[in-house]
């Protein structure tokens, strides 16, 4: 019985360890989401950003108040706010495959339009296509037809939703990331690397059409196999 309730003692202590860890960190993420803000502020001065639309691309598990923050920035910057798209769950998810299939059927046209390569995975594929929706070099031009055909399509197959989203591409573009696999279920490695693999290819599509993304994510995205780590280890200035 000792044996037994020592056994269970320190497991509890353990559990307590963890716990106060998780909580530490999280405090520790707040923490610095809010640094960030904050300094952020006071680096983008008034009308900084005038001339330029501004388009917010939320990954799935992404913290809305970071959002909400950002947007409050944006204000002040003098950019137009050209919208946000969220990226739904079955953007990554592998048990859609037939879904995100579907829809590349549907917007062959427009991958031909793109010159998107046959060989490019379907993730390379799908980023591809949703770039050229939502972002351009030259933000004075209005969105193209078949830019429009692809966030219909897109939107339709719940692969994405748009709120606020013009008859304009943004040239600048803001992506809220997660923490590592934040957006799968449960513990699924197969779902959280098809998730980081959609993530980054999404990320180096946006950059190629567009002036320029900022990556924004929690300190968790920094670490591991977080979207922010894993840029970083290829691009240091990201």
């Amino acid at each position: 019985l000792s044996d037994t309730l020592s056994t269970q003692v320190a497991a509890l202590r353990e559990d307590k360890a963890n716990l106060q860890k998780a909580v530490t960190n999280r405090d520790t993420e707040i923490t610095t989401q809010n640094t960030a803000l904050a300094a952020l502020g006071e680096q983008v001065s008034e009308g900084a950003l005038a001339g330029h639309r501004v388009i917010g691309v939320v990954l799935p598990g992404a913290n809305p108040a970071e959002v909400a923050g950002y947007e409050d920035l944006l204000a002040k910057s003098g950019a137009v706010d050209a919208g946000t798209i969220t990226i739904g769950s079955d953007w990554s998810n592998p048990a859609a495959h037939e879904l995100r299939q579907k829809s590349l059927t549907a917007l062959s046209a427009v991958t031909t339009e793109l010159a998107v390569p046959a060989g490019d995975s379907e993730a390379t594929k799908l980023a591809k296509v949703l770039a050229a929706a939502v972002s351009t070099t030259t933000p004075a031009a209005p969105r193209s037809a078949s830019a429009q055909t692809s966030l219909t399509e897109l939107t339709a197959a719940k692969l994405i939703t748009t709120s606020n989203v013009g008859d304009h591409p943004a040239d600048l573009v803001v992506v809220f990331a997660a923490g590592p696999g934040s957006g799968a279920a449960g513990d699924e490695n197969a779902w959280q690397s098809a998730e980081l693999d959609a993530n980054k290819a999404l990320v180096a599509a946006l950059d190629a059409s567009s002036v320029g993304v900022v990556v924004d994510g929690p300190v968790s995205s920094a670490n591991g196999k977080g979207l922010l780590a894993d840029l970083r280890s290829t691009a240091p200035s990201a």
